[in-house]
């Protein structure tokens, strides 16, 4: 497993936003996360990619336990997670919001601008023509020069995709993926993920919109209440009375 979480819990206020939260994520897998608002989906982003630590339980990717590791840690395990509201450099360009990426970057360091600047320039051209390459990938390169405050919703979530490929990750956590993209460039996201999977990156995905999750996912977990109430293949959550059950209550 690349990813496992026992026995999560969070409480906020003594309000148990996650509780005895178990679950898996298979290598290599697109896995579906669903429920209803106030499922406790966004919190158990938050606590595996390090933005909140658990009242209890435990998260390890691979063998390594990673509860309560910092944002920055489980980055450079390679753990990306991305936001329902995308969060870009605003006055950067498509092309700078790539290149800002990559850690351990030379000429982060002011004195190796001087002393080191061939590896700085050196380095920089490598990541250019990578962030290039993902532009291109991702059918963004003809923005590559425009402020990312002047992309569409979809193109934002499209740069989202690009920046966390720029980190060699190992999984994506993704935060609704769909929300206020359009339809054609939702079948965009859509493939674009489809692809990255195959290139070996594995992904964990919170979503309302059930069209992609059924596209994607498998397996889903339905979450409802702060608990996992079942898991299985889309087929399997497709026909299960409790999906709407908790979504629409009994």
């Amino acid at each position: 497993m690349l990813l496992t979480v026992k026995n999560l819990c969070k409480e906020f206020d003594g309000l148990h936003a996650v509780n005895s939260v178990n679950f898996s994520v298979e290598l290599g897998t697109i896995t579906g996360l669903i429920g209803p608002n106030g499922a406790g989906k966004t919190t158990t982003f938050n606590i595996i990619a390090g933005h909140d630590s658990p009242t209890s339980g435990a998260v390890f990717f691979g063998k390594q336990e990673i509860s309560g590791m910092k944002p920055y840690e489980t980055f450079h395990l390679g753990i990306v997670r991305t936001f329902q509201i995308p969060r870009p450099f605003s006055g950067m360009t498509v092309l700078e919001n790539m290149m800002m990426v990559p850690g351990s970057q030379l000429g982060e360091n002011l004195w190796n601008n001087w002393i080191r600047l061939k590896q700085v320039k050196r380095q920089e051209a490598t990541n250019r023509e990578k962030a290039l390459e993902i532009l291109e990938f991702l059918k963004l390169a003809a923005l590559r020069d425009e402020p990312s405050m002047h992309l569409s919703g979809g193109q934002l979530k499209l740069l989202e995709l690009g920046r966390a490929m720029m980190s060699k990750p190992r999984m994506i956590l993704l935060d609704e993926p769909a929300a206020g993209v359009n339809p054609v460039l939702l079948e965009e996201i859509i493939d674009r993920i489809r692809e990255i999977n195959e290139m070996g990156v594995t992904f964990l995905i919170i979503e309302h919109n059930m069209d992609l999750i059924m596209k994607l996912c498998s397996p889903i977990l339905v979450m409802a209440e702060g608990s996992i109430m079942m898991q299985g293949s889309p087929e399997q959550v497709r026909s299960d009375k409790r999906l709407l059950d908790a979504f629409f209550g009994e």
